[in-house]
């Protein structure tokens, strides 16, 4: 894109000396000159410019590894959330297997040998 600013200003032509060179040298009335003469002047107000590009944040090489890299992460991240997944219940299948294994306490014999120690079920943290 290019873009230049515009400014116009008028000035009396032809001046003296330049009136009586041209009339002489192309033998032109000095009137006609006056009324039908233009001087038609360009000027740079600035002779530095500016260039703007737009580039691309990431080529085609670059998109595919960010993909890439955002895919290996996601799956790495469910991969890991199936593991735990699968520890949790391995764990629950774990204790519920040695549950069974385990033989029945009778409630009735435990309460019996703890009083007979004297050790009873008695918290004196809730007794007022």
């Amino acid at each position: 894109m290019t873009k230049y600013s515009t400014s116009v200003s008028y000035a009396g032509w032809p001046n003296k000396l330049t009136e009586e060179h041209i009339s002489t040298a192309y033998g032109i009335d000095p009137a006609y000159m006056a009324e039908n003469g233009v001087v038609f002047s360009v000027y740079y107000e600035e002779l530095n410019y500016q260039k703007i590009r737009q580039l691309k944040a990431m080529d085609g090489g670059q998109l595919a590894s960010n993909i890439g890299g955002m895919m290996g992460l996601f799956i790495g991240a469910s991969v890991l959330s199936l593991l735990e997944v699968w520890e949790y219940l391995w764990q629950r299948l774990k204790g519920l297997l040695r549950r069974s294994r385990r033989p029945p306490v009778d409630d009735d014999k435990a309460a019996a040998y703890d009083l007979e120690k004297g050790t009873a079920f008695n918290n004196t943290a809730f007794n007022k």
